[in-house]
């Protein structure tokens, strides 16, 4: 691994198991772990962000087969 990221993939199959970094980014730049994403009004009632995943810089899969990770997320609805 190239440096401590908040992002990872693990390998379910090929020869071992395998953990890359990938980074979560937008137009905008690149997130963080607990970084707000998006910010929508009460009074907008909608919004919407295009978000990009890549492996991180220096990252390379050793093993061919499915990588897989789990991305949690909070969505807190607040009134005027």
């Amino acid at each position: 691994m190239s440096h401590p990221s908040a992002f990872e993939i693990r390998s379910n199959s090929g020869l071992g198991e395998e953990t890359l970094e990938y980074t979560v980014s937008d137009t905008s730049g690149e997130y963080e772990l607990n970084d707000i994403v998006i910010s929508v009004s009460p009074d907008d009632g909608e919004g919407s962000v295009d978000l990009s995943f890549e492996l991180a810089d220096g990252e390379t899969p050793t093993y061919s087969g499915t990588y897989s990770g789990t991305m949690t997320f909070t969505i807190i609805i607040a009134t005027n």
